[in-house]
């Protein structure tokens, strides 16, 4: 009938749920899942430093850093002037392949100076869990991002095989629509 069918459906929707809420809880062997931090306000990046820290990047520019699984209570670093609206920000962090004798932090950021925005890749020098202050040196400054357009700032930044730094710099769209073809 249509209440015991109803029921039915109800109980396979459950287990379903139970099923589908026990394989997202669990984790590959040799991992655990652990929150070690909150409070983040739109974490965009990580990166994982040689030594185990963790830095994270957030969307206003604040980069937080985890160590021995806490996350502590000073800020790594704070880059000025983030042009954070829409998709735009601190966007890619990553550290330098030679971090153990540089200590060299890499950040990807749109910024904004009056009525102009652009991205940037900024490098800064870690010491004692904080960036070195007035270490900020910028390495590459992007075009202009052209007035109105709101998504795919992009911001991946990797070191390849070759040593050499790569970023994405996304397509830098007005329009969530794709292209007619």
């Amino acid at each position: 009938t249509t209440l015991s069918r109803a029921a039915w459906i109800c109980r396979a929707w459950l287990v379903l749920l139970i099923i589908g809420q026990a394989r997202a809880a669990s984790v590959p062997e040799g991992f655990v899942d652990k929150q070690v931090a909150n409070g983040l306000n739109s974490p965009t990046a990580v990166t994982v430093l040689p030594d185990g820290r963790v830095l994270a990047t957030q969307q206003n520019g604040v980069i937080r850093i985890i160590k021995d699984d806490a996350m502590l209570p000073d800020n790594f670093y704070a880059v000025q002037n983030v042009d954070s609206y829409a998709e735009r920000g601190c966007l890619g962090i990553t550290s330098d392949p030679n971090f153990a004798a540089n200590h060299f932090v890499y950040i990807y950021c749109t910024l904004k100076d009056g009525a102009r925005s652009f991205n940037r890749i900024l490098r800064v020098t870690e010491a004692n869990d904080r960036a070195v202050a007035g270490s900020e040196y910028v390495v590459l400054t992007l075009p202009d991002v052209p007035t109105g357009v709101r998504w795919h700032m992009g911001g991946a930044l990797r070191f390849g095989a070759d040593g050499k730094l790569y970023v994405a710099v996304g397509g830098h769209e007005e329009t969530w629509l794709p292209p007619e073809t």
